[in-house]
């Protein structure tokens, strides 16, 4: 049943299937209810494929639920729109300075509950920007490239801030070893 195609639908039909999904799937790592997720998830995607920019910098405060969740959505967004060619620069950045602005916001209050929130979500966006650059590198475009640099430099920026913070808060070694490893992988992907 899983391995079989799903017959041909229209995506408005598949949507409430996928959305229900989703947040039984989150349900199980989240507090909120798969029917909140569902409904939070549909709308950062509706409003991301609406208005993109504008909404995100208009609906910033609606990150306070679901952040995590939230933030991956609007990353690959984000990842596609540019990749693709589809964003310019300038828009590239008001997308980047307002997801900044939420990562920061939305962390949780406890320092070591926060640097590992950080972690998690730099280690993700990493990881999804090598799987989406690796399937779109023959297919970027040239006018892709300055945003998709963008990309990579307001993460290594993340790293970096979150290396100065956490040797402010515990000089250890093993405080350090994910952010460093992070900041190994984006500068192997600055040089290719």
């Amino acid at each position: 049943m899983l391995v079989q195609p799903p017959p041909p639908d229209s995506e408005e039909k598949n949507s409430p299937d996928v959305l229900g999904f989703l947040g039984w799937w989150f349900s199980q790592t989240h507090q909120a209810t798969a029917e909140r997720i569902g409904q939070e998830l549909a709308e950062t995607a509706t409003g991301l494929r609406q208005s993109g920019v504008a909404w995100l910098r208009g609906n910033r405060a609606a990150f306070a639920a679901l952040p995590t969740l939230r933030l991956r959505l609007t990353w690959m967004w984000l990842l596609v729109a540019v990749l693709g060619g589809c964003m310019e620069l300038t828009t590239t950045t008001e997308a980047l300075e307002a997801m900044e602005y939420v990562f920061r916001r939305f962390a949780p209050e406890e320092s070591r509950l926060k640097s590992r929130f950080h972690t998690e979500m730099i280690a993700t966006f990493l990881f999804d920007l090598e799987w989406r650059w690796a399937l779109d590198a023959a297919a970027l475009q040239p006018t892709a490239e300055a945003a998709a640099d963008a990309l990579l430099n307001w993460l290594r920026k993340l790293v970096q801030l979150l290396q100065l913070e956490q040797a402010a808060q515990d000089a250890t070694a093993s405080s350090t070893v994910l952010t460093d490893a992070l900041e190994e992988r984006l500068q192997a992907m600055l040089n290719m």
